[in-house]
């Protein structure tokens, strides 16, 4: 690789990976920056967080499987928990979304909607972000709607090794309010008010 590049390089897919909504695939990534093989992209990543690292910058990037991402420096590590953790709270509405999802997943916002009786695309939004549903795929019906389920963190949130093992639709709620959460945990069960006015539920 020409040095002269690796400057640009790196900084073209720093901007690719904090710019993706979503881990940015590798082969994508090639693709993007002009079918750079992987192992270029590897070493401009590992002098990207090397310079990083001097520098005191917040994040690093990181190789997931087949995807780029970023991820916290450890030290920041608290201060991003502090800011994420209101956003990843269960508020009563929020957890009964979310139980609806557990027991009838895979499921599209309308079927969702027409069950709960209200919009959910607050809720839905809510409960993507903080990493417990997850979209899984397209239904094969008009228009493709996207399909909704639980995710790995939903699974360890509810201490459960897999959905064969959730309890009643009943019993998630008072499951959810009697688990000890590590120290760290940026998910918390809100039962002290009800929904804002932006959630529109």
């Amino acid at each position: 690789m020409n040095d002269t590049l690796q400057p640009e390089l790196r900084y073209r897919i720093e901007c690719l990976v904090l710019a993706s909504e979503e881990p940015l695939l590798m082969k994508h990534a090639e693709k993007l920056l002009g079918n750079i093989p992987a192992d270029e992209i590897r070493r401009a990543v590992a002098a990207l967080n090397r310079e990083n690292s001097e520098m005191g910058r917040s994040f690093t990037i990181v190789e997931r499987g087949d995807s780029l991402i970023a991820r916290t420096r450890d030290k920041f590590s608290e201060l991003v928990t502090a800011l994420t953790e209101e956003r990843r709270r269960l508020t009563p509405s929020l957890l009964q979304t979310l139980a609806i999802i557990a027991y009838r997943q895979p499921i599209t916002r309308a079927q969702l909607e027409q069950i709960r009786g209200v919009d959910c695309g607050y809720a839905l939004g809510r409960l993507l972000n903080g990493g417990l549903v997850k979209i899984e795929g397209r239904a094969e019906k008009p228009g493709r709607p996207l399909l909704y389920g639980t995710s790995k963190d939903f699974l360890l949130y509810f201490g459960l090794s897999s959905i064969d093992e959730l309890p009643r639709m009943d019993e998630l709620e008072l499951l959810a309010t009697s688990i000890k959460r590590p120290r760290n945990s940026v998910y918390s069960l809100h039962t002290d008010e009800q929904e804002s006015n932006a959630e529109h539920d």
